[in-house]
């Protein structure tokens, strides 16, 4: 048995087979993958721009649906020096222990 497209094999056999999109790419080799995904990075990261998200996310000012650019890379490294380090974390352990009641 020849193996026709490598991402077939690991898609679940109940739902239906990948289809190309306008915003999604699929790569059928470890090469394709590895130049799109660490050269050419920044072209492919960006999300479909959605209404609803923008509104939500008070016109993408955040982290998680922010656009991929400049102000986002600094975002990023601000939370992830400032909120996600070792020593916020043993800051914030009393208020993640303690049991809220509503």
């Amino acid at each position: 048995m020849r193996l026709q497209n490598p991402l077939r094999c690991l898609w679940p056999a109940h739902a239906p087979p990948p289809r190309p999109t306008p915003h999604g790419h699929h790569f059928n080799t470890p090469d394709a993958a590895r130049a799109i995904l660490k050269t050419h990075d920044s072209k492919f990261c960006s999300r479909a721009p959605v209404v609803a998200l923008h509104r939500l996310s008070y016109g993408g000012r955040g982290i998680a649906f922010a656009p991929h650019n400049a102000r986002w890379k600094q975002a990023r490294k601000l939370a992830t020096v400032e909120l996600f380090s070792a020593k916020r974390t043993q800051y914030f352990k009393y208020v993640r222990s303690k049991r809220w009641r509503f």
